[in-house]
């Protein structure tokens, strides 16, 4: 039978554990908004240039000239809208520019500045709630530092992963990317206020090719967390370890 104390450690662990996983998740969402997304990389594979070419021309709201933007001005248009969603831009304030830089209209209307605004309302939510976790993880691993615990093992820490990244792999396909991404929305979003713009009506959606953007961000999302979190976690197994082979 184990011991209460080391019963407790592996308990302290496996949460640190887990703390580092959000801590990742944030950093890395964090990082990549400074980047906005890599936007430029996803205009080029998506080919946005051609689906804003396709679908502005048939805007119902009088914005048909946001066919004569260039990509500049989506990369610059597109970065607003991330600033506007961690509260750094008035993004109903927000124009496009044709190529001599004039203002030709707003970009959002009402409903999708409203639906933005919900955004940054969430992203506001994991911010904090993911900076408390960051605080207790650290506090938890100097707590497990100063008993002499560690965080579960690599080879089992190995197998979580790429059982937990497997299994969320197949629920995605099987259910369909599209309606996992619909779900989610209905989900976290309130039940009154639109979240869905075909592209005829929203030039954010027309200027993202949503979902399709959001599906690449997630996987880089997902790969850029994990590759922190492997770093995270040899950092801090060889932290701890170091502590106990010296005692």
């Amino acid at each position: 039978m184990k011991k209460p104390h080391s019963l407790l450690q592996q308990i302290a662990g496996v949460m640190a554990l887990a703390g580092l996983l959000c801590s990742a998740l944030l950093l890395s969402w964090n990082g990549l908004a400074r980047t906005n997304f890599f936007y430029p990389l996803w205009h080029h594979t998506l080919e946005i240039e051609a689906h804003i070419q396709e679908y502005a021309p048939q805007n119902y709201y009088n914005r048909e000239d946001f066919a004569q933007t260039t990509s500049l001005e989506h990369q610059r248009l597109f970065a607003l809208i991330v600033h506007g969603i961690h509260g750094r831009t008035d993004m109903a304030a927000i124009e496009y520019q044709d190529s001599k830089a004039t203002p030709l209209n707003t970009l959002l209307r009402p409903e999708e500045v409203g639906h933005l605004e919900d955004v940054a309302t969430i992203v506001q939510k994991l911010r904090r709630a993911g900076v408390i976790v960051l605080v207790v993880t650290v506090g938890g691993l100097c707590w497990l530092r100063y008993c002499g615990g560690n965080l579960p093992r690599p080879k089992n820490v190995l197998l979580g992963i790429a059982g937990g990244s497997g299994a969320l792999t197949v629920a995605v396909l099987v259910l369909g990317p599209v309606r996992v991404f619909y779900q989610l929305h209905e989900w976290f979003f309130p039940p009154d206020n639109p979240w869905f713009f075909y592209y005829q009506e929203s030039l954010m959606t027309t200027l993202m090719k949503a979902p399709d953007i959001f599906g690449a961000i997630a996987v880089l999302w997902a790969l850029s967390a994990l590759l922190l979190f492997i770093f995270f976690y040899a950092v801090v197994w060889h932290w701890l370890s170091g502590k106990r082979n010296r005692a």
